[in-house]
């Protein structure tokens, strides 16, 4: 294999076992990455190694449940030890939930949370020290549209990625001048199994996908566009053919943007504004 961008670098990746995570690894393993791959179902993560373009010997595998919080810190020693760094930390782990907020219960709240937010902000705390003393490494943020936007129904998804975005846009004026870069990847609907494994109002699997993520960008060409920003040490990435339009809208009409979307609902924004819902 030629040798590239990421040769010989650590890229540790959460939520790894399918949708962005894999295609992340496969791609990270073709650039000449050292990979380290995380999710719950271990199962599936070696199913994601054996399809990676590399030695096995340069993907360790490492089940690790961020909703656990006692999980994390013997995780991250384990991550350290394999190669003794971590270049690359890609937050990409995360679970969603769709529901009214009358009917939503407070342990669906809080579950998302746990996992979405104090998981990433806890992993990242324990790989931050070792980036500090060397003075050099990159930690990815895998947001979501969700995370600039309110929209009906995710108010559970939209709370924990807004979050994500406070923690990762102030922790990036606290490393600024210590070599660090921080990049929030803001993807719109992208077709991954995300949806089919969320949770509704009660907690339970609702098993169900939405039209508008199955006709979405593909993982493959969402990961390819992640890296692209990886490599420019973007801020901030919107990964979506009409994302900065909304946001712009959001931004500067807001009376609009929320008008939309409470008298059109998400799913029927594509015929409203077809051209922007390009990938």
């Amino acid at each position: 294999m030629m040798p590239g961008f990421f040769d010989n670098k650590v890229v540790w990746i959460t939520g790894a076992s399918s949708g962005i995570g894999e295609a992340l690894a496969k791609e990270f393993a073709q650039q000449g990455a050292k990979l380290i791959l995380s999710a719950r179902n271990e199962n599936e993560l070696n199913r994601v190694k054996e399809s990676c373009n590399t030695a096995p010997e340069n993907v360790y595998i490492l089940p690790l449940d961020l909703s656990l919080s006692t999980d994390i810190q013997p995780k991250s020693l384990w991550a350290m030890a394999r190669w003794e760094r971590i270049d690359y930390l890609i937050n990409n782990a995360g679970i969603a939930s769709r529901g009214q907020v009358v009917k939503t219960e407070m342990d669906v709240f809080r579950k998302v949370m746990e996992t979405n937010f104090f998981g990433s902000i806890a992993l990242t705390k324990e790989v931050l020290p070792s980036m500090l003393s060397k003075k050099m490494g990159h930690i990815v943020v895998v947001s979501s549209m969700a995370g600039k936007l309110g929209s009906p129904l995710l108010s559970t998804y939209s709370s924990s990625k807004h979050a994500l975005h406070g923690f990762f846009d102030t922790l990036r004026t606290e490393v600024r001048k210590a070599g660090i870069y921080i990049t929030i990847v803001v993807p719109g609907f992208i077709n991954t199994p995300i949806l089919v494994n969320a949770m509704d109002e009660k907690g339970e699997v609702t098993g169900k996908n939405l039209k508008i993520n199955e006709n979405g960008m593909s993982s493959e060409k969402c990961a390819r566009k992640i890296i692209q920003a990886i490599k420019r040490k973007k801020q901030e990435a919107l990964i979506s053919g009409w994302g900065k339009l909304t946001v712009y809208t959001h931004r500067f009409f807001p009376a609009l943007f929320y008008r939309m979307v409470s008298n059109h609902p998400i799913k029927k924004l594509r015929r409203i504004l077809p051209i922007f819902f390009k990938n």
